[in-house]
C-alpha cells in the first residue's frame, strides 16, 4: 500500500478519524490544516487518486514574481505548482481567456499598463481563478527583490 493513495481503505479510515478528532478540538466552520508546505504535484501521478480529487480553485493560482533588468524594465515571471496548466494574462484591462497569449518565458511590462490579470487553464477550459495584479504591485515586489538581493531580473 502506497503511504498516500487515497483509495486504499485504511488511508481513508485515518484520515476520517483525523478529521474527526480536529473537529471536535476546533468547532469551527473552518478549520485549516495545512499541507501547504507538501508537494500538491504527489497525487497527480495516480490517475485513480486524481479522479477523486478536488482541488480548491486557488490550487491552480500562478505564482506571480517580478523583477527589473539593469535599464529598470519591469518583468514578470508566472509558476504553478501544479503540471498541465496554461496561463493565459492581458495587461489592457481585458479579461484573459485561452485565446489570449499562453505564458511560456519572462513577460515585459508594457509602460501604460496598469494592471495584470492571469488565468489558468487546462485543456482549453477555465480552472484557476482570475487574478488581477496591479503593476504598482508588481514594481513593489520588484523593488523589494532588488533590495534584499541585491541584484537585478535576468533574462
Amino acid at each position: 500500500m502506497d503511504k498516500g493513495d487515497l483509495n486504499e481503505k485504511k488511508v481513508d479510515e485515518f484520515l476520517d478519524k483525523v478529521f474527526t478528532e480536529v473537529a471536535q478540538l476546533f468547532p469551527f466552520v473552518y478549520i485549516h490544516m495545512g499541507g501547504d508546505e507538501t508537494a500538491r504535484n504527489y497525487w497527480e501521478k495516480s490517475g485513480a487518486v486524481k479522479e477523486l480529487i478536488k482541488y480548491a480553485p486557488s490550487m491552480y493560482d500562478p505564482s506571480i514574481k517580478a523583477g527589473k533588468d539593469s535599464s529598470g524594465k519591469l518583468w514578470v515571471d508566472l509558476e504553478t505548482e501544479i503540471e498541465g496548466l496554461a496561463l493565459h494574462y492581458s495587461f489592457d484591462n481585458s479579461f484573459p481567456d485561452h485565446f489570449y497569449p499562453r505564458y511560456t518565458t519572462s513577460i515585459p511590462v508594457p509602460k501604460d499598463a496598469s494592471a495584470m490579470k492571469v488565468i489558468s487553464y487546462r485543456n482549453d477550459k477555465p480552472i484557476g481563478r482570475m487574478i488581477t495584479i496591479p503593476v504598482t504591485e508588481l514594481q513593489r515586489r520588484a523593488d523589494r527583490k532588488r533590495n534584499q538581493q541585491g541584484c537585478e531580473f535576468k533574462l
